[in-house]
């Protein structure tokens, strides 16, 4: 499962604007998205990789887990995970523009009596 992040202005609001008559308009907007399972099994091991789209390198990243800050850099490794838990990634491009993208990864939990 693959997360993409919205679409916003450097202002935090969606951009738009309303092209003149006969005029016609292209906008691109600064993404990112996360790359990686979105499920995993008990004590299994996993990398996640920030994926940015339409921005300036350089870019940097900070990474949350469960809304703690948990590393920056583009790649964020999990290890002998036990519970489900959110992954979140915020960037920042070269202009300041900054967008983030939010993974919900499940853990499937072993039968250890079955």
């Amino acid at each position: 499962m693959l997360a993409v992040a919205q679409p916003t202005a450097a202002s935090g609001k969606a951009a738009s604007a309303t092209p003149r008559t006969g005029a016609s308009l292209s906008y691109t907007y600064f993404t990112v998205s996360i790359s990686g399972p979105a499920s995993l099994g008990e004590w299994d091991d996993a990398t996640y990789t920030a994926v940015p789209s339409y921005g300036t390198a350089p870019y940097t990243y900070t990474w949350f887990r469960n809304g703690v800050s948990v590393g920056t850099g583009s790649t964020y490794s999990v290890h002998y995970v036990r519970s489900s838990f959110t992954l979140q990634v915020n960037a920042t491009d070269a202009l300041g523009r900054t967008a983030s993208a939010t993974l919900r990864v499940y853990v499937v939990q072993e039968c250890l009596h079955c």
